[in-house]
């Protein structure tokens, strides 16, 4: 598939809506099982896409980011609300380990669609090697 400008500007469009996703579960600390999954199945989805693009097919992607795993699916994750309080009588206990990994996952994918973002924004970065936030971004 040939690269366009229009399907350059969808693939910019779609990155941006997943970074704002990836960003409100972060700051409100919700990390809820069934968006995190929902994100991750959405960006290796987004990645073959790109892979599919002729032009975009050198892009560095990493499929290699795996879904934390949710052992305790009865453990409730993010803030507790009143609500929750008074349902509940009590705090129920957060899975603090399914949080952790799961921040770690979206950051990792925050750094992906970063380096993804200069190569579809920088018509000369899909070209050149020889650029230094590309290499940081790299790790």
């Amino acid at each position: 598939m040939k690269l366009t400008e229009s399907l350059r500007n969808d693939f910019i469009a779609s990155l941006n809506r997943l970074s704002n996703s990836i960003n409100k579960i972060i700051d409100e600390e919700y990390y809820d099982y069934f968006q995190i999954s929902e994100i991750h199945r959405t960006y290796i989805e987004y990645c073959k896409a790109l892979k599919s693009v002729e032009l975009l097919s050198d892009i560095p992607v990493n499929f290699d980011i795996k879904l934390p795993k949710l052992f305790i699916k009865l453990n409730w994750v993010g803030k507790v609300t009143t609500k929750d309080y008074f349902l509940f009588g009590k705090y129920t206990q957060r899975n603090y380990r399914f949080e952790k990994k799961a921040k770690t996952m979206l950051e990792d994918i925050k750094i992906n669609l970063q380096l993804i973002y200069v190569y579809l924004k920088n018509n000369n970065a899909i070209h050149s090697r020889n650029n230094s936030y590309i290499d940081e971004l790299r790790g």
